[in-house]
């Protein structure tokens, strides 16, 4: 049964998301994350992970849902990579990024209309 993190207090399908799908079968377990990933996400996130590692199963994440990403998540989830936990359904802008290691610069104001 899957287990639903909601972010934000606010509607759980539209914003901000971790939903945890256990597959016994194939002993893994899917984070399907939603909404913008953030830095806000990471320690639930990171929660999430560490409660999987006790488990006998192959962990992923699935990005499909994820509609922005700031830079400390994406370093996050390289990291992650990195450590074997798999990235799937990831959007192609994120695994060029993933890919390439360089991240897209933070503007420090925003541009001016």
């Amino acid at each position: 049964m899957a287990r639903l993190t909601d972010l934000d207090g606010e509607n759980p399908m539209e914003r901000n998301r971790i939903v945890c799908e256990p597959h016994p079968e194939s002993q893994s377990l899917v984070l399907l994350l939603g909404g913008n990933l953030d830095e806000s996400m990471i320690p639930e996130l990171d929660r999430e992970i560490s409660d999987a590692k006790g488990l006998p199963a192959r962990v992923s994440i699935d990005l499909s849902e994820v509609t922005l990403v700031d830079r400390m998540a994406v370093k996050y989830l390289t990291d992650r990579a990195e450590e074997g936990i798999e990235l799937v359904n990831c959007p192609h802008y994120l695994s060029r990024w993933f890919r390439s290691g360089v991240f897209p610069a933070v503007p420090s104001k925003p541009a001016a209309w």
